[in-house]
């Protein structure tokens, strides 16, 4: 994973997140004024996955952030059986599709009605809280701190590698990483599944 990425919020590591939201051996590799897509490639090629899915969720742009968790929520196995997990998934891709103040609060809406913590409801509660606002009963607004959007995009994206079987759950980060450089170059970000080893 070596191209570059054309869609960022900053081309700086240091404009994105400081050092502390990483692990303490990550930090080692953390330079302030690295463009994140390099930083990305560093972590992955030191095995820092966690690390680095953190970062692209940081990196993307809102609608290409909740676009990630989409693509790979949809991975799982387990959420096609859930009817409300994917009633919330595809309100998150609708906003995707058409980021507006309705397709938003439809996002919130299903997140609702989901188990708090998994893909679906995550990549939903991105969808809503993708400006760090929180909807309240009364119409108003919460505002939020924006880790908590990034942190809800790497942790649906976290939950779906976890799907994958124990020995398979670095290698579908790696895909899943491989995938938002995809989105990051325009694309959709849907790669093909690696072969395993027989």
């Amino acid at each position: 994973m070596n191209s570059q990425w054309q869609k960022m919020n900053s081309g700086r590591v240091a404009d994105l997140l400081p050092s502390e939201r990483i692990g303490e051996a990550a930090q080692e590799l953390y330079d302030p004024d690295m463009r994140p897509d390099v930083f990305i490639c560093n972590l992955c090629e030191a095995g820092f996955w966690v690390d680095a899915i953190t970062v692209a969720a940081c990196t993307l742009p809102a609608r290409e952030a909740v676009w990630w968790a989409c693509v790979c929520a949809r991975k799982m196995e387990s959420i096609a059986g859930d009817e409300h997990e994917m009633a919330a998934l595809q309100a998150a891709e609708t906003w995707v599709y058409k980021p507006n103040e309705e397709n938003r609060l439809q996002a919130f809406e299903r997140v609702k009605q989901c188990d708090a913590g998994s893909a679906g409801s995550l990549a939903a509660s991105a969808a809503t809280f993708n400006d760090s606002k929180l909807p309240l009963a009364d119409g108003s607004e919460a505002e939020m701190d924006e880790s908590v959007f990034t942190n809800m995009v790497a942790g649906a994206v976290m939950l779906s590698a976890g799907d994958a079987p124990a020995d398979q759950i670095y290698p579908q980060m790696e895909t899943f990483l491989e995938s938002a450089a995809d989105i990051a170059s325009g694309g959709d970000g849907r790669m093909p599944d690696k072969e395993t080893e027989s």
